[in-house]
């Protein structure tokens, strides 16, 4: 989870539902193999940039196969993606932690 954070902003209303359901997607994406970059459940996303694989955020169909969507609509949000300032990292197979 080193590549993305997963919390509300302080003092936003219903930040303990926010966080709870961006755990609950975090880990159906989790479960899911992407279709996308073919990656099994349970490693990262990854996309060839300059000829390197770099972890990248759930592809948008692995989200959907996960149903994101319906998981973070409540909270008003529409899918999982990069934190800020997080930066770019070499994909290596490591595992995604569960939350």
């Amino acid at each position: 989870m080193e590549y993305f954070t997963l919390v509300a902003k302080p003092g936003a209303p219903g930040a303990l539902h926010i966080e709870e359901a961006l755990r609950e997607a975090w880990n159906a994406c989790a479960a899911q193999p992407c279709t996308k970059c073919h990656v099994p459940a349970g490693r990262y996303c990854r996309d060839r940039i300059a000829g390197v694989h770099r972890v990248v955020r759930f592809h948008r169909p692995r989200q959907d196969d996960a149903h994101v969507p319906t998981i973070l609509a409540p909270v008003g949000i529409g899918g999982l993606s990069w934190a800020k300032g997080k930066g770019s990292f070499v994909w290596d197979s490591r595992t995604i932690p569960t939350v």
